[in-house]
């Protein structure tokens, strides 16, 4: 009858230990489920302030280069002599890029304001024609622009 007993006491053993396996199973799976949240919240935050650094870098970038092309428009200045102005902080390299980077925003402001698609077109709407040469360098017509009548 003791042989009995040890075994039924191995049986509940076994089930016990079963069972923290399990316990212990759920409770690493809800611990790793929990961290992966946290950790999700922190890459969803790293990503946010990367792209608030990124708008206000491109703001300021753009006020900048409003400002010198202002100087360099409305005063007169060489973008040199706008450069010096502006001291030991700006390279003649920025200078142009800030520049740059502002005329091409202003443009492209101004032809979605237009409604302009890039395409000329005369005082009727009807595409302006533009010269281009063929593959041997002489002065063809664009394929994309119809003959004038």
């Amino acid at each position: 009858m003791e042989a009995r007993t040890t075994g039924m006491g191995s049986q509940e053993i076994r089930q016990r230990a079963r069972r923290q396996a399990l316990g212990a199973a759920a409770r690493q799976r809800k611990e790793r489920a929990l961290r992966e949240r946290r950790v999700q919240n922190l890459a969803v935050q790293v990503l946010t302030a990367l792209g608030e650094r990124d708008a206000a870098v491109s703001d300021s970038e753009m006020r900048a280069g409003t400002a010198l092309a202002q100087m360099t428009g409305a005063e007169g200045l060489t973008l040199a002599q706008a450069v010096e102005w502006c001291g030991l902080d700006l390279s003649m390299r920025e200078a142009t890029r800030l520049r740059q980077l502002s005329t091409a925003t202003e443009a492209a402001t101004e032809a979605a304001t237009r409604g302009d698609d890039g395409a000329g077109a005369d005082r009727n709407g009807e595409p302006t024609r533009t010269r281009e040469t063929d593959a041997t360098g002489e002065p063809g017509e664009r394929a994309d622009v119809p003959p004038p009548s």
